[in-house]
């Protein structure tokens, strides 16, 4: 039969769920980050190819995709 510890008395478990919660509420903000998705329509190697895939135009750029509005190439970010 399973009884249950008190945190004081299970200090193990206590620990390891603590951490569990900090890694899920920590997050990594970048300043300027934001900046990438603005300028993309005037830059000179990327802005036809944003504004295609904006209109829904994907055939003649499938290596390229739009998650969350940052241009990627296969797995790399574009950066204008």
């Amino acid at each position: 039969m399973l009884k249950r510890k008190s945190c004081v008395e299970n200090k193990v478990v206590d620990a390891l769920n603590r951490i569990g919660f900090l890694l899920h509420t920590t997050r990594v903000k970048v300043l300027g980050f934001d900046r990438l998705k603005d300028s993309y329509s005037s830059c000179p190697n990327f802005g036809l190819i944003h504004s295609e895939l904006l209109a829904g135009n994907r055939r003649p750029n499938v290596d390229f995709v739009l998650p969350d509005s940052y241009l990627f190439r296969s797995s790399r970010l574009c950066i204008p």
